[in-house]
């Protein structure tokens, strides 16, 4: 199937089926895939029981139930740039939980139940350029927690808890090219 501006559009089945395949490419260039393993909207409440493929690149999770998130999952997927795991019941993200994926870019956990950022929960990432946090119960982020993500240039962290952010938490040694911060303090 092509769209008005002749690009290719194939997409798998998406129920039960495995990984949704996207490609697309403007024509005569040559094609680029993107794979998205997506298990959104339906009660999932661990994802220690999937097996994502290797060559996968975007990885959808949201509207979940998944309390928690453990070191190693993202391990061996070294394409992917995406991971979103929005309006889950997440309070917590082990330290070093995406460390196996540098690959990553953009990290979605709007909506979550999260409330403490610790100093190596996004370790690893420094390819992240967007990270979505708002609309948690965040009250405390630790001091150099976002030390590793030279890249980011998007983070949200409204609609939390935060009364203060702690000296240095965004160095702009580190952060020189931060464009977007937006944050609310609930004083």
């Amino acid at each position: 199937m092509y769209d008005s501006d002749q690009t290719l559009l194939t997409r798998a089945p998406r129920e039960g089926q495995g990984p949704s395949i996207l490609i697309s490419s403007t024509l005569p260039s040559v094609l680029s895939a993107e794979i998205i393993y997506q298990k959104d909207n339906l009660g999932i409440t661990s994802i220690l029981n999937y097996s994502i493929p290797e060559n996968t690149t975007k990885v959808d999770f949201s509207w979940n139930l998944i309390p928690h998130i453990y070191a190693g999952f993202f391990q061996n997927l070294p394409n992917l740039t995406e991971i979103n795991l929005l309006k889950n019941s997440i309070s917590d993200v082990n330290d070093f939980s995406f460390s196996g994926v540098p690959s990553v870019e953009i990290i979605n956990l709007y909506s979550n139940n999260l409330v403490v950022i610790r100093k190596h929960m996004f370790s690893g990432l420094r390819n992240m350029r967007r990270l979505h946090l708002e609309w948690n119960n965040i009250y405390k982020i630790e001091h150099q927690s976002f030390a590793e993500n030279m890249a980011l240039r998007y983070l949200r962290l409204d609609r939390n808890s935060l009364e203060d952010l702690p000296e240095c938490v965004f160095d702009p040694e580190n952060h020189p090219h931060l464009s977007h911060f937006r944050y609310c303090l609930s004083i």
